[in-house]
């Protein structure tokens, strides 16, 4: 998930890019898929692929790749991670529902598990 994916910027508002290469992207995806599995109720894997989720960021705003619920599944019931996560992947959740001006609920869920409320 750390390789690059080549990707058409969209002209539209609303409308996410468009990746160049369609098989890595439909490779892309099962991964994705594979990653919010994993890590449903696992630490230790969560704490893996932590270190790798800089490079899945990447991808955000692809059409077709769902990064923004593998990167709340890699934090998901992990105060921890999510601490250390700090606001710099909220920000960059909204900053990209900005940058396509896409309202889309699939983005604000994922955005969940990065908030932990006190108490």
């Amino acid at each position: 998930l750390g390789l690059p994916l080549a990707r058409q910027l969209s002209k539209k508002i609303g409308e996410l890019d468009k990746a160049l290469d369609g098989d890595r992207r439909d490779l892309f995806s099962l991964c994705h898929s594979l990653v919010q599995r994993l890590c449903k109720g696992s630490r230790m894997v969560q704490a893996l692929l932590y270190p790798h989720a800089a490079g899945m960021q990447k991808h955000m705003g692809i059409g077709g790749l769902d990064v923004e619920s593998t990167l709340a599944a890699i934090v998901s019931g992990n105060r921890a991670l999510v601490e250390e996560t700090g606001e710099a992947w909220i920000s960059l959740m909204f900053k990209t529902m900005a940058q396509y001006q896409a309202r889309r609920a699939r983005w604000l869920e994922a955005a969940m598990p990065l908030v932990c409320p006190d108490g």
